[in-house]
Parts: structure tokens; C-alpha cells; sequence
């Protein structure tokens, strides 16, 4: 059984996401709760598979907290549902090693398939914040450079340039990554620059989203036992 912490400030929110978890095969609600007390609780004594948790909470933000969470239980997924008006949390919330995001106003129907995805590693971005994210890289690329990106089937991606794609949009750093890979820490940067300038991209986090918009990113690579 998948072992799911929903923890949902809301309490019709919360009967409804619940309600929608219980119709499904395998899935086990190993706790329900709703501010970051009770997220704290639920991944000390359940260490859940999934959990499943707002982006404000009464004491906490879901973003701020995650880190906390992830390393009391390492091998727990987190899925962050968020408002479709706070555009500025996607970014971080991928930095912080958020696996999945959900926008509340429309895409909770997809937690089956974001559940699924994630525990294989993967990194679920739903309907509405997909369109959110190739918003926010419409207008935060200028106009040059757009036109100095290669188009997407165009792009000659290497087996290390794809490697370094995945480790990054599963929040490794250029240390990490370095090590895994065997290349100098120097290297993996000049190879991020090689790749932003690809996609004319201009930092860390807009690759990212780019590489998820687009496909660029292998989501089968496990990353269940990072950080």
C-alpha cells in the first residue's frame, strides 16, 4: 500500500481530496492534518510515502517547511497544492525538492497521476501550472534572447548535458552532481552555461522549467534517496 499524509487547512478541501484517495486502489491515508505541526508529526511517525500539503498553512508555509520535512524522512515525496494567483511559489517550491505541484483551483483531480509519477521519481507539474511556467518563461526571456535559443527539436542535448537536467531539476547542486558524474564542479557550470545559452535561458531555474515544459528532463531517474 502507498502511505499518504494529506495535510489540508481547509476542511472541505481536505474531506474532498480525501474522499478522492479512498476510491483508490493501493492508496493508505496514513494521516490527515492541517497546518505544519501536524506535517512535522505525520513525517516523524508515519515517515508516509506521499504527502500531500498546502502552501499556506495557519503556522507555516509549505515551501519554508519542506526542507525540514525531507530530511527528517528522506525517502518521502512531497506534493505542494498551491494558488494559481502566487505565481512566484512554483520556483521556489522546485528548489526546495518538491516533486509535484498542484494548482487548487482546478488540477487536485490529477493527485492519482502526480502520486504515481513522483514515487517513480519523477516530477509532476499539473494542467494549470504548466501554463503558469511557460507564462513565466515567455515573459522573463527577452525578446534576443528567444531569438538566439535553438527551437526544441533542434537541440543537440549530450548524455552528460542530460544527466546534469536531471540531477539539477531534482535539486542536486554543482558539487553533487560533480561528484556523481566525475567531472570537476567548473565543468558542470561551464556545461549549465553551454545548456542555458541552448535554450536562452538565463538562470538555474528557468532551465529548469524550460526542460520540464519541453521534455528535456528524463523524469525515470530515482532520486528518492536525495538529500
Amino acid at each position: 500500500m502507498i502511505r499518504i499524509a494529506i495535510i489540508i487547512s481547509e476542511e472541505q478541501e481536505r474531506e474532498e481530496i480525501s474522499k478522492l484517495l479512498t476510491g483508490q486502489k493501493d492508496f493508505y491515508l496514513a494521516s490527515i492534518g492541517k497546518n505544519g505541526y501536524d506535517a512535522i508529526k505525520a513525517s516523524d511517525n508515519e515517515r508516509p510515502d506521499i504527502i500531500i500539503m498546502d502552501l499556506k498553512m495557519d503556522d507555516s508555509n509549505g515551501v519554508a517547511l519542506s526542507p525540514v520535512i525531507i530530511r527528517k524522512s528522506p525517502k518521502t515525496k512531497l506534493i505542494m497544492i498551491g494558488s494559481r494567483d502566487e505565481e512566484p511559489w512554483i520556483k521556489h517550491a522546485l528548489v526546495a525538492g518538491i516533486s509535484g505541484l498542484i494548482c487548487k483551483q482546478s488540477d487536485t483531480g490529477e493527485l492519482p497521476e502526480a502520486i504515481d509519477s513522483v514515487l517513480h521519481g519523477g516530477i509532476y507539474l499539473s494542467s494549470q501550472i504548466k501554463k503558469q511556467v511557460h507564462n513565466f518563461l515567455c515573459g522573463t526571456v527577452s525578446g534576443s534572447n528567444r531569438g538566439s535559443a535553438q527551437p526544441v527539436h533542434q537541440l543537440r542535448i549530450s548524455d552528460t548535458e542530460q544527466n546534469i537536467l536531471n540531477r539539477i531539476a531534482k535539486g542536486y547542486s554543482d558539487k553533487e552532481i560533480a561528484d556523481e558524474l566525475c567531472i570537476a564542479a567548473g565543468t558542470i557550470r561551464n556545461y549549465l552555461g553551454a545548456l542555458k545559452r541552448k535554450t536562452g535561458q538565463k538562470s538555474r531555474s528557468q532551465l529548469i522549467f524550460y526542460s520540464l515544459v519541453h521534455g528535456l528532463i528524463d523524469s525515470s531517474l530515482d532520486s528518492g534517496n536525495h538529500r
